[in-house]
This record gives structure tokens, C-alpha cells and sequence, in this order.
């Protein structure tokens, strides 16, 4: 026999060797698996969806005891990709009508675009005046239920909790509130809206509803005042698009000053509530500029643009605030509405968010595009949306399990019309 030969069967033997060896160590851990300990489920089940999170809790007392755990539960939140939640219309034929709006589902759409993880978080009437989504922050929604009668919702953990109530129309059909954020305070763990009570006048009266109160606070606004909030409150009053909630503060979108290219922006600060303004991006379209947080960094995206849309990042922070203008992102919106470019009030069902991977999802529910900063290039088109069931919302939501005070469950009974 040849050395070449020999080293080739000894070469096999060893291969075979080692084969039945991964053979018998495979059986070995079937029998007996490995422990894992507490540190590993966590870092596992932080990986997982928010409902595949509670699903393990009822696997066994162990798994429940980490998925209940508080410190788990805002491990996970924190962990939590952004989404764009849609709105999709269920209708029900009638012989008179061709059909007739009953329930609307409301889907959260991560903002990498993966559509196979889209999701329903809650189905609820169709009722403008008693089941009205203002607004969604850490993981809750907030529904209107008449005038001044609020209802606050997490749809995963399938709790409520109310918010005071407001004092009522002095006339019959007017208006008088106006809700203008929604955030979750984090000093007191509580949920709280900022309303301006007679909100058409420049006197108007500023109020903060929190969950666990009975009563709406008012707030004591010499500072703001001073500082010529008066003078800001009409920049206040045109927007549609919700506030950014970053670093303390509330951010609201830019509104055109004196100058064409010049813009400020409506700051509130959630712990001393006072108002104040900085400077916002250097555009002539000012009004058609929706802001969002990416990753703990203040984005603006500008659809004033026909064929593009712009992507503002701010270089410095404050009153003297200096903004780049680093990205130009095709628009998505096709044939549908090429060329036209939106308005102000378009901007009820345009979408603009980014994620942790340097994802930014655009537009609306003619075309959504996902452009990736890194890369810097669209990664994808999302033109499945374009139906007369789909409407994209200008609101955004982040997966929360965590157990606040002032929630709890309700009867089925109290809530007849709503299906999770």
C-alpha cells in the first residue's frame, strides 16, 4: 500500500470518527438539553415579538417569572422597532348600498417594510365622534370619545385607562379643546395630554391631563408669555402633524417665519412646562415638513419637493439651531398622484419614520418607500397599500409590555365593538 494511500484511510477513519462522535454528542444533548441560564431565556425572549413574549409567559412559572419581570418588560420595550400604524377599512354589503363602512383594523407596518410581519393590534367602530385615534406614544393609543372624554389604550396587553375629563362646550357644537400632544412622562409614569382649552383664541388656556387624575391641570404660562408664545400659538394652530417626543421635549413641526428660507419650531419641555422655540430647517416649505426621531436623532422630511423629498438633520440644537440637508429621496407615489405636489393637510396620511438600522419610511397610501441612510438608497417600494381599504396614518407605534399604573381590564361587555 502507498503512503498516499494510508494517509487517505487514515484521513477517513478519522472522519468517521469524528462523524459518529457529533452523532453520539447530538443524542446525548436530546436526552439531557442543556440549562440554560435566566441571562440566556432573557436574552432570547428580548428577540422576540411582543405577543410571542407573552405567549412564553404561559409556557411555564419560570418563563413567566422572566417575562413579567419589570426590568425585562423596559428591556424589551427599549429593544422595539418603530412602526407605521395604517388603517384598514372592513365594510359590510347592504342590498341599497354597494357597501357601507363598519370597523376599522389598525396594522402596525415595521419601518424596514417587512410585510410579512405586519400585524393587527385592534379592530374598532367607525364612529368619527366616539372612536377617534389622535394619537399613539410608548406603546398606548389615545382615542377621542366626544368632546372632552379621552380613553386610553394598549393594545398588547389589552388594558385602558381614562384621562380626566374636560369641562364642556359652553356652546352647543363648538369646539372648544385641542388636543396638541400626547406623551408618556417618565419622572411620574404617567400619560399626559396637552390641551389648549378655547384653542381659536390667543388667550387660549393650556391644560395637561394625566392618568391617575381626576381633574385637568392648568398651566401657569407668564413664562411662556414672555418668552412670545402668544405669538407662536398661530404656527401652533395650522399644524396636523404630531409632535416629536425627544430628550424632555416636545418638538412640533416647523412653520415659515418672516424670512421665505427661514423656519422655527415649537418646543415644549415635559418637565418645567414651558414653552420656547428653536430653529428649524432652512426651507421655503415649512409646512409641509413632518418630523420624527430616528434612533434618538431629530429627522425632518420635507414632501414640499414634486419629484423628491428632503431629508433635514440637525447639525447643532437650541434657538440657534443649524440643519443639513443630507438626503434627497425619490418619491414613491407612481401615477397615482405624480406631479402633484401635497398640501398641508395632506400631511393627516403621509408617513415619515425611521429605525435603529438607519431605515427611513416615506409616503403615503399611494407608495411607501423605504430609504436606508446608510446605504443611502431606497431599499424598497411597498405598492400593495394602494387600495380603497388602506390609508396610511401620520402616526407611529412602539411595542410596550410594560405594567403602568392606572390601567387595567375591562369587561367585554363595557367595550361590545372592539376585537383584538
Amino acid at each position: 500500500m502507498s503512503l498516499n494511500t494510508t494517509k487517505k484511510s487514515q484521513i477517513q477513519a478519522n472522519m468517521g470518527n469524528e462523524a459518529a462522535l457529533i452523532k453520539r454528542m447530538v443524542m446525548e444533548l436530546a436526552d439531557t438539553p442543556p440549562q440554560l441560564t435566566v441571562d440566556n431565556y432573557r436574552e432570547i425572549f428580548v428577540r422576540l415579538t411582543a405577543k410571542d413574549v407573552l405567549r412564553c409567559g404561559t409556557v411555564c412559572k419560570a418563563w413567566r417569572s422572566i417575562t413579567t419581570d419589570p426590568d425585562f418588560l423596559a428591556y424589551h420595550a427599549r429593544c422595539q422597532q418603530t412602526e407605521v400604524l395604517l388603517y384598514k377599512y372592513l365594510y359590510r354589503e347592504f342590498p341599497s348600498n354597494e357597501h357601507c363602512i363598519v370597523d376599522i383594523v389598525l396594522d402596525a407596518l415595521l419601518v424596514s417594510g417587512d410585510e410579512a410581519r405586519q400585524h393587527r393590534l385592534i379592530r374598532y367602530p367607525n364612529q368619527t365622534r366616539d372612536w377617534l385615534l389622535i394619537a399613539s406614544s410608548h406603546g398606548v393609543l389615545l382615542f377621542g370619545k366626544g368632546e372632552g372624554l379621552y380613553l386610553l389604550c394598549n393594545p398588547l396587553t389589552r388594558k385602558w385607562a381614562d384621562l380626566p375629563r374636560l369641562p364642556q362646550a359652553q356652546r352647543r357644537g363648538m369646539i372648544d379643546n385641542k388636543e396638541y400632544a400626547f406623551y408618556f412622562h417618565k419622572p411620574s409614569h404617567e400619560y399626559r395630554l396637552l390641551c389648549c382649552r378655547n384653542w381659536w383664541s390667543a388667550n387660549g388656556t393650556w391644560c395637561v391631563l394625566s392618568t391617575g387624575e381626576t381633574q385637568p391641570r392648568y398651566i401657569d404660562t407668564p413664562h411662556a408669555e414672555a418668552a412670545g408664545i402668544t405669538r407662536l400659538v398661530p404656527g401652533l394652530r395650522m399644524t396636523v402633524t404630531t409632535p416629536v417626543s425627544l430628550h424632555g421635549r416636545l418638538h412640533w413641526p416647523p412653520y415659515q417665519g418672516a424670512l421665505s428660507d427661514h423656519t422655527s419650531m415649537v418646543v415644549f419641555d415635559m418637565t418645567s412646562e414651558t414653552f420656547s422655540q428653536m430653529q428649524g430647517p432652512p426651507t421655503t416649505t415649512g409646512s409641509l415638513v413632518k418630523l420624527f426621531d430616528m434612533d434618538g436623532l431629530l429627522v425632518g422630511a420635507d414632501f414640499g419637493k414634486e419629484n423628491h423629498i428632503d431629508l433635514w438633520f440637525p447639525e447643532s440644537y437650541g434657538t440657534a439651531a443649524r440643519w443639513e440637508l443630507r438626503h434627497q429621496v425619490a418619491i414613491p407615489w407612481g401615477h397615482y398622484n405624480a406631479g402633484r405636489i401635497l398640501k398641508p393637510i395632506d400631511l393627516l396620511s403621509v408617513a415619515a419614520a425611521g429605525d435603529s438600522n438607519g431605515n427611513v419610511m416615506l409616503g403615503n397610501r399611494y407608495g411607501l418607500v423605504v430609504y436606508n441612510v446608510k446605504r443611502r438608497e431606497t431599499v424598497k417600494t411597498i405598492n400593495t397599500l394602494v387600495t380603497d381599504d388602506f390609508v396610511v396614518s401620520r402616526h407611529m407605534f412602539r411595542a410596550n409590555l410594560v405594567q403602568h399604573p392606572h390601567f387595567a381590564m375591562r369587561p367585554s361587555a363595557d367595550l361590545p365593538y372592539v376585537h383584538f
